[in-house]
């Protein structure tokens, strides 16, 4: 905003200097200026056909009047006398960096996100909540991924944390490589594709979050070298379910002329390759096995001991669980470097049948938005006994959502007075699958 714009105004006045007061007698000394009559009122107001846009975010330097969205009368309080105390503001205070509670500050507006039945509370202060558009000239492009970086980390917390568990528990799953396993990205995030797309076929219902990771191994020939693995999330998949054929290289289920189902095993023997065929006497297939037998083809290591040891599933049975699980392995940041450039460390695959917490849109003021941002810095340094470091436009707190969204009302009304709680109640939006 620049005192040369043209037309903004229906009618304002050129600004003019205001009276210095000062309250110390070291700074009384130093008043040149003499005291004048206070001057007579003003009214003006922003013009409602023009769209204000304002390139600064905060509007006490400017030099000009102040902007108002309505029609605001200002009135010019008492200017100290030469050699006197200021009338408005106590001994030793000085109080011209804070705004006047009386004049309608359009910066003073904020935004509170709570998404009930998770565990996410988002505060937004100062316009700061206008989403980019997708390909707007401004929006940086995104370079090739070379690590997991604390953004990525604290963006798929924050996912997580918008996941209603009250819904149902995801079963947890690691998928790791024997002792030969691949070193370029391209071909064990093509393992990743060709299994993704396995799941979704086989459980059409299903939601998943996977998590690339790297670790050291510390035996076979390979030892000292590291090697990718893959941790998962999974939605909506039964743990029984009935059996399917299955026509894969290195692993295959078939049903035979007596009605039983045999399961078929190729590996490596030597320089050979050797078939065992299981029959199953089960009726019905379980998640474990189908993973195990998947996860092996797809790899297409020929290692038998990779059948058997490859995968691991486990059902978490309580939301400590998930925590636990979450916080240990999915959550846990980069310790080792695999190659230059994998890409992407983690992906979310069919959002829409990942239960996901009810989001709820609380406008509020500037000032109520920086006194609940206040209490949830407190609040994260009492759980985790040690300092952050906080961004004053936006906070996200993990936290139990429904208990923060039943004290709003209080917290707000301590020094705020009334707070506007004009709720929005709105489904979660449905996500790209992010994959690769």
């Amino acid at each position: 905003m620049r005192a040369t714009d043209k037309g903004l105004y229906s009618q304002v006045e050129p600004a003019k200097p205001k009276q210095r007061a000062y309250c110390s007698s070291v700074l009384r000394s130093e008043i040149r200026e003499t005291a004048s009559p206070a001057p007579a009122v003003v009214v003006y107001q922003l013009k409602p056909d023009l769209k204000f846009i304002p390139n600064k975010l905060d509007s006490t330097s400017y030099p000009g009047k102040a902007v108002y969205r309505r029609p605001t009368i200002e009135r010019a309080g008492a200017v100290a006398e030469r050699g006197g105390a200021a009338p408005a503001s106590a001994p030793g205070l000085l109080n011209r960096h804070i705004s006047s509670p009386d004049v309608f500050n359009p910066y003073d507006e904020g935004q509170i996100e709570v998404w009930t039945g998770a565990g996410l509370i988002k505060v937004i202060k100062q316009g700061r909540h206008k989403i980019v558009p997708e390909g707007d000239s401004n929006q940086k492009k995104r370079g090739r991924i070379h690590g997991f970086s604390r953004a990525s980390r604290r963006r798929m917390m924050q996912f997580l944390a918008k996941v209603c568990l009250d819904a149902g528990l995801p079963l947890f799953g690691t998928t790791t490589y024997p002792d030969i396993f691949p070193d370029e990205a391209e071909r064990f995030k093509r393992d990743l594709q060709t299994l993704i797309e396995r799941i979704k076929r086989r459980f059409q219902g299903a939601g998943l979050l996977w998590r690339l990771e790297f670790k050291v191994r510390k035996s076979g020939i390979n030892a000292g070298k590291v090697a990718p693995h893959f941790h998962w999330l999974l939605w909506s998949v039964p743990r029984k379910f009935v059996f399917k054929a299955e026509n894969g290289k290195w692993a295959k289920v078939s049903r035979g002329k007596d009605g039983i189902w045999h399961e078929t095993v190729r590996f490596y023997d030597g320089d050979k390759v050797a078939t065992v065929v299981n029959p199953i006497h089960d009726d019905h297939d379980r998640f474990t096995e189908w993973l195990s037998r998947n996860w092996y083809d797809v790899a297409g290591t020929g290692d038998l001991k990779h059948y058997n040891a490859g995968t691991n599933v486990k059902v978490l049975t309580s939301k400590r669980e998930v925590f636990f699980y979450v916080s240990k392995y999915m959550g846990k940041a980069a310790s080792e470097e695999g190659c230059a450039c994998p890409g992407r460390f983690w992906g979310v695959v069919n959002p829409k049948n990942i239960p996901m917490g009810k989001r709820k849109v609380i406008p509020c003021t500037g000032k109520q938005a920086a006194q609940l941002m206040r209490f949830m810095r407190r609040y994260v340094r009492s759980v985790t006994q040690r300092k952050h470091r906080f961004n004053h436009w936006a906070m996200n707190c993990m936290c139990h959502a429904d208990s923060w969204l039943e004290r709003l009302p209080r917290l707000l009304n301590l020094s705020l007075g009334p707070c506007p709680l004009l709720s929005l109640s709105l489904a979660a939006t449905a996500e790209p699958d992010y994959v690769i």
